[in-house]
């Protein structure tokens, strides 16, 4: 005890194994002198128990910083213990208290810009740990040395997981790094999510998508988008052959305005036997129309465009059909005697002979196309892994060929259809296996072990489950980061 009246007062104080012997002038003076060793002697038991390096010890040396009273403590005190507080409560797993020991690391004056961008640092990791996006990437914006495009990379993903638009970021990144994988894909991303897809595939095509690969996802990204046949025609054409730009299914969209144009005059026309002269006149311009669709299927044929060639050539074979039976039921004039009859029916059978003919041919030929399913079962073994609005595309035309296809060929596509619906089906009830209260579920679980890898691939299987492809990115990249973190010592 140190006396009320005293003016001098002698002391002796053990500290680490040696004695200290002194003299102050005052109570105050004892009491600052008392209270500052007393302070030191806390850190360096807290600084004995974490260096046991256990979670046990790890604890009691939070729980003696804690205990503690360092409301007297100075400036330079104050940034160590707290930072030691930050430090043991990140090792122990409370991630919000660790959080909150930055913030009040940040309210402490005259912090030097070392000081500051360690808090920021911690702040960016503490809060990406509890998954407050929003918090990350305000601490995030404030770190200075992170190289690019590291840096460019980390905003865009954390604006993106906070909910806001990273198309600014993607745009800038795109334009700094136009040959990197990651510039691709979120090329693709802004022509995905974008509201005027074929101005972004414009403005990206000729630069980023150099693939053929790319160039061809990202114009069916762009139709599944906005289903328009004029703005795919400045970049595709039916008819083509050039394995660059072939498209079939795209192709397939653009053929079928084109064929319903070829088809309507044709289909339209009958023979007017109403007088001899207009009787002569309509088969001779029927015949004409039929040769004149017939270059058309020979151009189809040329595409190599399976679905066009179907739809051509039955259509070609039917009114080559019908158009032989018109003729042959024809009405006789009145006026021939029987020998003139029976010439005028050869004269007629001989004219429309060619065009039953030619139906049986074809007939013939689409017997040998719907007997090849292979082509048909390549399309289906693929068509799994793409998007819904391919799927649909896919499986729309197949069910067209339902009004021309055989009962054989229409229940083996149907068949297919039914083997496709039943993948995505599965694939669906994998998605609804992991709903929305079980992943949040697992999350609280990860925020009260941040650092268990276990916990963290369990997240990650459900989120690549549930398509987060962002998610899925932050927890691959946070599964590095713990594979590659230095443990930190409190000082």
């Amino acid at each position: 005890p140190i006396p009320e009246t005293a003016s001098i007062v002698e002391f002796s104080i053990w500290e680490n194994g040696k004695k200290l012997v002194g003299e102050v002038r005052s109570r105050e003076e004892a009491r600052r002198i008392y209270d500052e060793i007393v302070r030191k002697a806390v850190i360096n038991e807290s600084i004995n128990l974490a260096s046991d390096d256990s979670s046990d010890g790890t604890k009691k040396a939070l729980k003696v910083l804690k205990d503690a009273d360092f409301s007297n403590a100075s400036l330079d005190e104050r940034k160590l213990i707290i930072k030691n507080k930050m430090i043991l409560a990140e090792k122990v797993g409370s991630v919000t208290e660790a959080n909150g020991y930055v913030d009040q690391y940040l309210m402490l004056p005259d912090l030097t810009n070392d000081e500051k961008q360690f808090a920021y640092k911690k702040k960016a990791w503490l809060s990406e740990l509890a998954f407050d996006f929003q918090a990350a990437l305000a601490a995030t914006q404030k770190i200075e040395g992170i190289k690019e495009p590291t840096r460019t990379l980390q905003l865009a993903l954390l604006t993106d997981l906070s909910g806001g638009d990273p198309k600014a970021l993607f745009e800038s990144y795109i334009t700094g790094y136009p040959t990197s994988d990651e510039a691709l894909e979120m090329a693709m991303e802004l022509i995905k999510k974008s509201k005027t897809p074929w101005v972004e595939f414009e403005k990206y095509q000729k630069t980023y998508l150099k693939s053929e690969e790319s160039w061809k996802q990202a114009l069916l990204i762009s139709y599944e988008n906005n289903s328009s046949l004029d703005l795919l025609s400045k970049y595709l054409t039916w008819n083509s052959t050039d394995s660059k730009v072939r498209i079939e299914i795209l192709q397939t969209q653009m053929f079928k305005p084109v064929f319903d144009s070829q088809k309507a005059k044709l289909a339209a026309m009958t023979v007017d036997s109403s007088n001899q002269n207009k009787m002569t006149a309509s088969l001779k311009n029927r015949v004409a129309e039929i040769k004149k669709f017939e270059d058309f299927v020979t151009q189809v044929i040329k595409s190599n465009l399976w679905f066009g060639q179907v739809y051509a050539l039955d259509f070609l074979s039917k009114e080559s059909k019908r158009f032989y039976d018109e003729v042959m039921s024809l009405p006789i004039p009145e006026e021939l005697n029987p020998e003139e009859q029976n010439e005028y029916m050869n004269l007629l059978s001989q004219n429309a002979a060619p065009f039953l003919t030619k139906h049986n041919q074809i007939n013939s030929k689409l017997e040998e196309i719907w007997s090849e399913k292979k082509a048909v079962e390549n399309v289906f073994k693929t068509l799994g892994q793409q998007s819904k609005a391919v799927q649909t595309l896919w499986i729309s035309e197949y069910q067209q060929l339902a009004g021309v296809a055989p009962d054989d060929f229409k229940n083996y596509v149907n068949a297919q259809i039914s083997s496709l619906n039943t993948e995505v089906v599965v694939a669906a009830d994998k998605s609804k296996e992991v709903p929305l209260d079980k992943v949040m579920k697992i999350k609280t679980k990860v925020m009260e072990s941040p650092f268990d890898k276990g916990l963290l691939s369990e997240l990650l299987v459900m989120e690549k489950q549930r398509k987060q492809n962002q998610m899925v990115i932050y927890l691959e990249q946070r599964l590095t980061k713990l594979d590659n973190i230095k443990q930190e010592t409190v000082k």
